[in-house]
């Protein structure tokens, strides 16, 4: 394996850990388009790895610039479905198993609305899923090793109203986050124990869509001021004007009134948009950075379509 060949390669560089290992990484090739997939019928594709050679800013200072003799290895099997979206995928595949399986469920409508990985002992390792009534509300779940992490309610426009962030312990350790529509106003009170330790809000006040006014409140259950508490001007772009504007310090930055709803954005895989081409391409050679002085390092990605 390669892995190994660097080892013996580079020990001194692996054990000090200036370099992360890039052989487990596949996230730089792209692979033909979905729709393309369809039409050929095509139903699963094979991706495979091997490390073609180092590639040095200063070749005068290396003798060896000949190809690596490094093993080509499956890393991935994407699986289609018959409506030709990704149905499952699995990650560094073996004969008859593999090390991890993510699953795709749709609903009748062709959204993905489930996501979940698994072990190959069948262990649920993570799970993404979102319900939405036919009124167009949702409610979006992240559980990780079976612990609840992440909640989140959104309504028919895709605006986030609510959101629960879980710590441990779960049930007493959480973030709220909750957006009064009505109002225009944003909370974040934080839980720790079951007991609130601190309370944000943030309030929009406009007058046929145009901003005008912004107020900050804080609360600590300890009695300590916030400094940045109080009322704001807003400017025509929707930015809050404070003294510490244009400078990385602006306590107000992330907030701006025409960008004031947290969206939904849906489920979706990460590796959904590695599906890019308009060709059944049969390899694709890529280049990652190798070490701190410029050196490279060639990969060559190969596919086989069934």
């Amino acid at each position: 394996m390669f892995d190994q060949y660097l080892r013996r390669a580079f020990p001194a560089v692996l054990i000090c850990g200036l370099f992360f290992n890039l052989s487990s990484a596949y996230a730089q090739y792209r692979l033909p388009s979905l729709s393309l997939l369809k039409k050929e019928g095509l139903k699963e594709i094979r991706v495979f790895k091997q490390a073609l050679r180092f590639e040095y800013l200063d070749s005068n200072n290396h003798e060896d610039q000949g190809d690596l003799d490094a093993s080509r290895d499956e890393i991935i099997r994407y699986f289609l479905g018959d409506h030709g979206k990704l149905d499952s995928i699995y990650h560094y595949p073996k004969e008859n198993t593999y090390y991890l399986k993510d699953e795709l469920i749709y609903d009748k409508l062709g959204r993905l609305v489930e996501l979940r990985t698994k072990t190959a002992t069948g262990e649920l390792k993570s799970l993404y899923k979102v319900d939405i009534s036919d009124g167009g509300e949702g409610y979006f779940i992240i559980q990780n090793q079976g612990v609840l992490n992440y909640e989140k309610w959104f309504n028919s426009d895709s605006v986030i109203t609510k959101y629960i962030m879980h710590r441990m312990p779960i049930g007493k350790t959480y973030m709220l986050y909750e957006y009064n529509l009505e109002q225009e106003m944003r909370s974040e009170s934080w839980f720790i124990d079951g007991e609130l330790r601190t309370k944000r809000t943030y309030q929009w006040f406009a007058l046929d869509g145009i901003p005008y006014r912004f107020i900050h409140t804080a609360y600590s259950s300890d009695g300590e001021q916030d400094p940045d508490a109080g009322e704001y001007l807003v400017d025509s772009l929707g930015r809050v004007v404070n003294d510490q504007m244009e400078f990385f310090t602006d306590p107000f930055m992330s907030h701006n009134y025409f960008k004031r709803h947290e969206m939904f954005p849906g489920i979706q895989h990460q590796h959904q948009q590695f599906f890019v081409l308009d060709s059944l391409a049969s390899y694709e050679d890529r280049s990652q950075l190798w070490s701190f002085d410029g050196t490279t390092i060639v990969y060559r990605y190969s596919f086989q379509y069934q």
